[in-house]
């Protein structure tokens, strides 16, 4: 089903695995949404800063239409990927689970759980949830979502 939520969410997935697969590696850091030192409020990140995958995801033409957008909390603060108009914080999402911005805007876009976001996007740096560690490369995350997305957790990749 076209419109079925997982299989949107799979597609968009996609989309940001090709994303990634044609960026320069040096414009790829897992650890961090965007580099606060070399980010210059550029929406397509043309500034030469770095960014994690969703980071990265907010350059997506698509999914900026969606609401997408990396925002800061105010000055000296790094900025984050959110939602055009949601707050910047802790609240419960739809199942009642409490998460930050950075979950709900992922939730939004890619119909992802808290813990599909962390195999995903977060750093495992204690091993909790047999993610990517903190320097994964840009492949080593395209690949981690195509797999992600071929997995049983996500229907075995229905797109």
């Amino acid at each position: 089903m076209r419109n079925d939520p997982m299989a949107v969410g799979n597609r968009r997935l996609l989309k940001l695995a090709d994303l990634l697969d044609a960026l320069p590696d040096e414009r790829f850091q897992f650890h961090h949404w965007v580099d606060e030192d070399t980010y210059k409020g550029k929406p397509d990140l043309s500034c030469g800063t770095t960014a994690c995958a969703l980071g990265w995801a907010t350059t997506i033409p698509a999914f900026r239409k969606l609401g997408l957008r990396l925002r800061s909390n105010g000055p000296g603060v790094s900025p984050s990927p959110c939602m055009v108009g949601d707050a910047i914080g802790y609240s419960r999402n739809r199942y009642g689970t409490t998460v930050d911005h950075v979950d709900r805007a992922a939730d939004r876009v890619f119909h992802l759980s808290v813990d599909g976001v962390k195999k995903l996007f977060l750093p495992d740096h204690y091993g909790e949830w047999n993610g990517l560690p903190e320097k994964a490369t840009r492949k080593e995350v395209a690949d981690n979502i195509r797999a992600y997305v071929a997995s049983a957790e996500r229907g075995n990749g229905r797109v």
